[in-house]
């Protein structure tokens, strides 16, 4: 176990202490849309992992009705909110290294990639 990810005291883990950590470490900006949708993606995900294979049919029309957005919004909203956070904020690429599935230099990761990775760390530090 990480011993960066322990965030509670006592050694118990907060879920929604873990996502904001994660998205803070690769640097989605908080007031963006996407970031929330992150979230609740994520709140998702860790609960039932087998929903990655239906994100387009299952995660994003959860998501919309809690963000309240459209399906095509919560991908957008993703999207760019990936794409800032790499190409202005500086998305270290190196906290990529050790994720199953590694892109080479300079790929942005896909919202299906990134919410795989992101949902198997956080599971990985509860």
């Amino acid at each position: 176990m990480n011993q960066n990810a322990k965030i509670s005291s006592g050694g118990t883990y907060r879920q929604d202490e873990i996502i904001a950590r994660l998205l803070k470490e690769i640097r989605i900006p908080v007031h963006l849309k996407g970031y929330q949708c992150l979230a609740e993606s994520l709140r998702i995900t860790i609960e039932n992992p087998d929903i990655l294979n239906a994100v387009t049919k299952e995660l994003y029309p959860a998501v919309a009705e809690a963000c309240e957005t459209s399906v095509c919004g919560v991908e957008r909203s993703i999207r760019h909110a990936v794409k800032l956070a790499w190409e202005k904020e500086g998305m270290p690429e190196r906290i990529f290294e050790d994720w199953p599935g590694y892109l080479p230099s300079g790929q942005i990761p896909g919202n299906r990639r990134l919410l795989t990775n992101l949902t198997l760390r956080a599971r990985s530090w509860m």
